[in-house]
């Protein structure tokens, strides 16, 4: 059946497609009459160019000769071998526009001519005169037509696309061969420079001294291990080289520096979801212990409210904040901060401690209970105060269990009067200096002792300090916002000697001693693995012994107004018995200042450990008794000026 897209009946047919209703199959001559039927009614923007026509016709006929193949399938003769595309490709334009041929009027009788003389016909078949409306087979005749057969495909050149010359072929050649050797010197360049690196590198791990100290992390670097056969079997030697090559590499701050500002330009900040509580010098493993049950201790806990009104509550306030390596790194008055955060505890091993030394010395010795706060429990904004626990909570916890006789000392309520000073350091986890002055002040009111103001200090500035937050959190932001370090000398007369662990001496030296800015707070007595005395010209018969970690140390300096000695030890470095110790030595007050890690961690617990370890042993100042046995230098009275010797003089 013939379908005329013209009929009335067949008004559905859509000429652009060339589809009716039911068909899905594209016709391409549909799609070219459509086209030559705009270009007859003269619209000149549908009417394509010679290239279009020239892809068009040539698409649309080839398939129209492979449906004439299936309805008629027959041998080309041998003789006539099917003209080159490429000849009749050169004239599609002509054949298609210009003057055709006419066509056989019977196609029965005339031997079907080769493929490509009948599609030289086409365009006249359907768009000349002698055109009879038929389109073809409709879908339903199109079902009954065998499969039409898959055709070899030959080769088209255009005449826009000509056959490359030999020069042409030449030239392509030579282009080849230069990109592959292009590549392969690339290739070879990149592997040489790699090689270059990875041998620099490991010369310099090799040949570079290695680091001793690390100023960042305010500590001493690992030591090369002595060798001995022990060691060797057991794999400790082999273990501690590895260590030490680790620990060890050179200018090892600055490549943790380059790593550092990496990481935070990239963004690769620790999860919040992960919170763990860092201080390298009391590591608490217990301290994350407090549970919901405890009601002393949770982090439900309200903060003490700041008593006076023109300091600044930080607690109450929302800020900024972002949580680095289990730090809060928060934005506070235009600077960053970062602070340690306190996970509760229970503190029984301080209180088990303090009641069994109290218990031991009896009334001839007073104990005093002083911890103290992190910067957490001032500085936690609103926004994050579910991260850290109430300090102060813990700490009345803790009084409230110890004995009467030990007398605690609140100076989180202290403290929280002067928010608005720098009582913390904000790239630290100690306190500034200055909070160690509130500190140690409201001790001496507490012994009743006296205490010299701080305007009788001579006041000292270490400018672009950066301290172990940095190295802890590895967050730029801190290192990127130093301050200043702010410190207190003494001005009365004091003199200082050290002793090693077991209390044998070894040197006398400056309390407040020169350090690099990076290590600032080491300055006072250079760290913590020594037992110091300090010698005063306070008279009163009073002998304070402060047992501490690296809190206390910024408060030893303004004890030198208030007792006649000091002895100073830290809780993990001490080996002596405690309690023969203070007797030996006639100790009259004992104070406990260490910061809440300390308190309910594992520091706490080794205080047990200093009142049973080496009890036969009696302590014996050695410097006090080659003191005694030296005698003192009579002083020579001065001559008595005379005319004679002013006028030498002048």
């Amino acid at each position: 059946m013939n379908r005329d897209p013209y009929d009335d009946e067949l008004d559905a047919y859509d000429p652009l497609s060339g589809l009716y209703p039911e068909e899905d199959d594209f016709d391409p001559l549909a799609d070219l009459q459509a086209e030559y039927r705009s270009f007859d009614q003269g619209r000149d923007e549908a009417v394509p160019d010679e290239e279009d026509w020239d892809y068009l016709l040539d698409d649309a006929l080839y398939l129209s000769d492979e449906e004439d193949e299936a309805e008629e399938p027959e041998e080309e003769p041998e003789d006539e071998p099917e003209p080159p595309r490429k000849a009749e490709a050169v004239s599609t334009f002509d054949r298609y526009f210009g003057p055709q041929d006419a066509e056989p009027e019977d196609e029965d009788e005339e031997p079907e001519p080769p493929k490509k003389a009948e599609t030289a016909s086409t365009f006249d078949r359907y768009f000349g005169p002698e055109f009879d409306g038929d389109f073809g087979p409709g879908p339903d005749e199109q079902a009954d037509k065998p499969a039409i057969q898959p055709q070899p495909e030959t080769p088209v050149k255009t005449a826009s696309s000509p056959a490359p010359t030999d020069k042409e072929a030449a030239r392509e050649a030579r282009f080849q061969r230069r990109r592959e050797w292009n590549n392969l010197r690339f290739a070879a360049l990149a592997v040489g420079v790699i090689a270059v690196f990875y041998i620099a590198f490991i010369a310099y791990l090799v040949f570079f001294p290695r680091s001793t100290v690390s100023e960042i992390e305010n500590r001493t670097l690992a030591e090369f291990p002595t060798f001995t056969l022990a060691s060797y079997l057991s794999g400790d030697y082999t273990s501690d080289i590895a260590t030490w090559y680790d620990d060890t590499v050179p200018n090892r701050d600055n490549l943790k520096n380059v790593g550092y500002t990496f990481t935070n330009l990239f963004g690769l900040t620790s999860s919040t979801s992960s919170i763990t509580y860092i201080n390298k010098d009391v590591v608490a493993n217990d301290m994350n212990a407090a549970t919901a049950e405890d009601e002393t201790d949770t982090a439900e806990a309200e903060p003490t409210p700041t008593e006076e009104p023109d300091q600044t509550d930080y607690t109450a306030e929302e800020a900024e904040f972002d949580m680095s390596n289990g730090l809060l790194v928060v934005y506070q008055n235009g600077h960053w901060k970062c602070l340690g955060l306190f996970g509760g505890g229970s503190g029984n091993s301080y209180v088990s401690a303090l009641n069994t030394l109290a218990e031991t010395l009896g009334d001839s010795v007073t104990i005093y209970s002083t911890p103290a706060p992190l910067a957490s429990q001032f500085y936690v904004p609103s926004n994050a105060s579910s991260y850290s626990s109430d300090q102060e909570a813990c700490f009345e916890s803790i009084a409230e269990r110890l004995d009467s006789s030990i007398i605690s000392v609140d100076i989180c309520s202290v403290l929280a009067k002067h928010t608005d000073e720098d009582i913390y350091l904000r790239t630290d986890h100690h306190w500034a200096p200055l909070g160690a002055y509130y500190a140690a002040r409201t001790f001496a009111e507490a012994a009743d002792v006296p205490f010299a103001d701080l305007s009788e200090y001579m006041v000292g500035v270490n400018q672009g300090y950066v301290g172990t937050m940095y190295a802890y959190s590895e967050d730029s932001r801190i290192l990127n916002d130093p301050e200043d370090f702010v410190y207190y000398i003494p001005m009365n007369d004091y003199t200082t000697y050290y002793y090693d662990r077991s209390f044998n001496y070894q040197y006398e030296g400056r309390l407040i001693q020169e350090v690099s800015v990076d290590n600032s707070y080491i300055m006072f007595m250079g760290g913590d693995d020594k037992i110091v005395k300090i010698c005063t010209d306070v008279d009163n018969g009073r002998k304070l012994l402060v047992i501490k970690d690296s809190y206390g140390n910024a408060e030893i300096p303004f004890y030198t107004s208030s007792f006649e000695e000091i002895f100073v030890i830290d809780m993990r470095y001490f080996n002596c018995n405690l309690v023969n110790f203070i007797e030996d030595l006639g100790i009259t007050d004992v104070l406990f200042t260490m910061c809440s890690y300390s308190v309910v961690g594992t520091n706490a617990e080794n205080l047990s450990t200093l009142i049973t370890q080496n009890a036969d042993v009696e302590v014996v100042d050695e410097q006090a008794i080659e003191a005694a046995a030296t005698p003192e230098p009579t002083e020579t009275p001065a001559p008595e000026e005379t005319e004679e010797t002013v006028e030498t003089e002048g």
